[in-house]
């Protein structure tokens, strides 16, 4: 959280810094100009014939099909200048220059042409044929625009300084688009190794953001040196749309569960759905011939209204996923409100504050970074939690609550090997000591038994033992042959015996335990079982107080008490 925050406070101070610095050599020239609308494409004679110039120059102009406008060269530098502006989609534009002798320099540029004179940003620069000294008016007329900007954000510049600072944007930039991939990259690495999806999501997110950053920067044409005005405006704007349509599942796969209500969650949906229709924009424009830039705009407030709600709800409601998130996109959101405002001429920044989104967005992929591994720490702590609480009561669901062994749900589950050994133990006469003693002492006397096969696993004598119910139990050995298991299990029931002596002095009867005990061989565990079951009978009906065992051609072994083996 810290991090976030202070990455946030340094891009503040940047951004800050951006909005009051603005490149001191570029001079606009809308406010000083003169306008002229038409529905049809006006020759500069016609144009310079005409009656219906507004001075100065209205945006409402600019909406049109065609339009020129008549710039004065009175706000210009000395020297030779560049003609500047915003490249964004047109069917291309005429630049007219009159010399003070008369003489008229036009040249048309088609979209092609135009992306080849692209500067840094989103943004075209034309170097006019006189200085500014030799000329008398500068004529620029621009046909089917996706917007008025290309001729509201008119400017000039010296011509020595736009190499420079086309390199040092440049750079700058390319190191933003790098920060993007790296952080990407990251957050797709961290979406696969932790099978998340609000880091898929980012992952999206980003790389939209970084093919935004490439197309309208204009670094895409150093990639497609051809390709026209149109098409980058179309990957620009559809990429960012798509980009801000992420954010909606991100945000309800990302903060903590409960934080969203139902009905919020569908309008996030809703709101981020018609976010990524606002990708189709630019190409139906295109088609069309439609100026739809003030709809495509429109489209992102409602992501941007019931976002703000939502997150303002769940930090309500404590989440600290939701603080992390504002944290990393109050600076974007602020600038992203800006640029809105712009499109409808009510903010007072400029096209130099466009710079301020390249860097809000790399800023902002750095800090969901941080808050994305913090947010992967935290589920795994809450993973790593469940999976101990489902440990224990997976624990506590195959234990049995009186003895502490297995249960038989756990002998139920138990996957069997051909080489072990089954035995079902069963106490003699148990009825007789509730009966005389009392359930108390006959628990007393279960627990003495569980303590008993607890210590025989524990020193390896036997791999498992259960509490089938009552007083029976089961126990599985590993053994050579059921012969050696034979003797095994007998000293089992020896150690039961003594441990029901010392542990209930109370009870005068002696305790014993009969057992019967088959292999699971090839035949599998419900026949040895039964087998086990049916040498349990024959040592109970044969006296009690023994071990029985089928070794084959209906023979039954029996072991007494005390064998030799075992003394």
């Amino acid at each position: 959280m810290r991090r976030i925050a202070t990455l946030t406070a340094v891009i503040l101070a940047f951004l800050a810094t951006l909005a009051v610095v603005s490149p001191a050599s570029a001079h606009s020239l809308f406010d000083q100009s003169c306008s002229l609308a038409s529905d049809t494409p006006l020759t500069l004679a016609e144009a310079r014939a005409s009656g219906d110039w507004h001075c100065p120059a209205q945006r409402s102009d600019m909406k049109t099909r065609h339009a020129w406008v008549r710039i004065p060269p009175a706000e210009m530098p000395p020297g030779t200048v560049d003609l500047q502006s915003d490249s964004m989609a047109s069917d291309g534009m005429t630049i007219a220059t009159i010399g003070r002798d008369g003489k008229v320099h036009a040249t048309h540029y088609t979209p092609t042409a135009i992306a080849h004179h692209w500067t840094a940003g989103t943004r075209f620069s034309i170097p006019l044929p006189l200085e500014t000294k030799d000329i008398d008016s500068i004529y620029m007329r621009i046909d089917n625009p996706i917007g008025p900007q290309v001729a509201t954000s008119m400017s000039v510049a010296p011509h020595d300084s736009v190499a420079p600072e086309r390199l040092v944007l440049s750079v700058m930039l390319a190191f933003l688009t790098g920060m993007l991939a790296i952080v990407a990259i990251h957050s797709l690495v961290m979406s696969i190794a932790m099978q998340s999806r609000f880091a898929f999501y980012n992952f999206t997110g980003l790389g939209m953001l970084m093919i935004y950053t490439i197309s309208s920067s204009s670094l895409i044409f150093l990639i497609f040196p051809n390709l026209e005005l149109w098409p980058r405006t179309t990957i620009s704007y559809a990429a960012v749309a798509i980009s801000i349509s992420m954010l909606g599942p991100f945000l309800l796969n990302f903060l903590e569960p409960g934080m969203i209500t139902p009905s919020m969650r569908r309008l996030i949906v809703l709101t981020a759905s018609i976010a990524f229709a606002a990708s189709l924009i630019a190409p139906l424009a295109w088609l069309t011939g439609w100026s739809l830039r003030g709809i495509y705009h429109l489209l992102f407030v409602p992501g941007i209204v019931i976002g703000t709600i939502a997150i303002r709800e769940a930090w309500r409601k404590g989440s600290v996923m939701a603080r992390a998130f504002t944290y990393a996109w109050i600076v974007p959101t602020l600038v992203a409100v800006e640029r809105i405002a712009r499109a409808f001429n009510l903010s007072p920044l400029d096209y130099t504050a466009d710079t301020a989104f390249y860097i809000a967005m790399a800023g902002e992929g750095i800090a969901m970074s941080i808050a994305i591994a913090w947010r992967f720490n935290s589920v795994k702590h809450e993973r790593d939690e469940a999976l101990r609480r489902g440990s224990e009561l997976a624990e506590v669901a195959s234990r049995d609550s009186l003895t502490g062994l297995f249960n038989r749900r756990d002998f139920d589950s138990r996957r069997w090997r051909k080489s072990d050994v089954l035995a079902i133990v069963d106490l003699d006469r148990f009825k007789t000591i509730n009966d005389r003693h009392g359930h108390l002492v006959g628990d007393e006397v279960l627990r003495a038994v569980g303590k008993a096969l607890a210590d025989c696993v524990s020193a390896g004598q036997i791999l498992r033992a259960w509490r089938l119910g009552g007083e029976e139990f089961a126990v599985a050995i590993d053994a050579a042959s059921i012969d050696a298991a034979a003797i095994a299990l007998n000293v089992v029931r020896e150690r039961i015996a003594a441990e029901a002596r010392s542990a209930v002095p109370q009870v005068q009867e002696t305790i014993t335990a009969s057992a019967g005990m088959a292999s699971i061989g090839k035949e599998g565990m419900r026949q040895a079982y039964r087998t086990a079951d049916a040498a349990l009978y024959h040592a109970k009906a044969s006296g009690r107080d023994r071990l029985c065992y089928d070794v084959g051609s209906h023979t039954m072994a029996t072991i007494f008490p005390r064998p030799r083996a075992a003394a």
